[in-house]
């Protein structure tokens, strides 16, 4: 077992993706991590173009704009792991600054669309979370629209030039969703927390038993690494089996 406690940024990748009888479309070559108050924005890097994943709190999109400029590339999708506020709080404007394609799944499309964050079933410092809430809602007021493109599970996105596969993982929020990409790293969001270290999600959730069985679903896909959606901890394969007390069949 190995916990990556200081995530490397940026992170190149060394896969050669072969697909379909010919080479894949380009292969990720880095991945840029950007914080926003203990939020990931993940950045993913091709030679040709840049895909992000999450938008952080809303109102602080200009770091996020900051590096995507560094880069000089095309962000061609804005992938939502979830409908949280933290997760989608400034998904407008990124995508009025890039005019990139908004993508979550169809189960929290209409959170997305309105802005809402469930947070029916907390526990432990959930409660804090869902009291501060209302208030975080009306100072800094999440900057959210529809969709462009609505995923269902196991779409996989190589159309749009990146082999990412969509693993529908609820739990979290119905509509939570893991990237996989290029069956090497899992983009697993809220699905696992980083508090006090990597863990499953233990605060929040649309439904404990789903946290459960979307953990174990999880591991029916190939991965190596383990990304969260807070803070800069991974996990790998290996630790995520313990976490879940997977048994591989003999």
């Amino acid at each position: 077992m190995r916990m990556f406690k200081n995530l490397f940024i940026p992170v190149v990748l060394v896969i050669i993706v072969w697909f379909s009888g010919s080479f894949a479309d380009p292969a990720v070559e880095t991945i840029h991590r950007v914080e926003n108050f203990g939020v990931n924005i993940f950045i993913l890097e091709t030679k040709s173009a840049l895909y992000l994943i999450d938008a952080g709190y809303p109102q602080f999109q200009e770091k996020i704009i900051k590096k995507i400029k560094s880069l000089n590339k095309l962000l061609r999708l804005i992938l939502l792991t979830h409908a949280h506020y933290d997760h989608f709080g400034n998904v407008l404007p990124l995508k009025n600054f890039s005019g990139a394609k908004v993508a979550i799944h169809q189960a929290d499309s209409q959170a997305l669309c309105d802005g809402f964050t469930d947070l029916t079933n907390v526990r432990g410092f959930g409660h804090v979370g869902r009291g501060i809430l209302p208030l975080a809602e009306k100072v800094l007021k999440p900057q959210v629209c529809a969709p462009d493109l609505i995923l269902h599970d196991n779409d996989t996105l190589d159309e749009y030039g990146i082999r990412i596969r969509v693993v529908h993982t609820p739990g979290h929020t119905r509509g939570s969703c893991t990237f996989i990409l290029q069956d090497s790293i899992a983009f697993v969001g809220d699905l696992f927390v980083t508090y006090p270290d990597f863990c499953k999600q233990h605060f929040y959730a649309n439904s404990w038993e789903q946290i459960d069985s979307s953990s174990v679903k999880l591991l029916r896909y190939s991965f190596v690494l383990a990304y969260a959606g807070h803070r800069g901890i991974t996990a790998d394969r290996q630790l995520i089996e313990k976490l879940v007390n997977f048994r591989p069949p003999h």
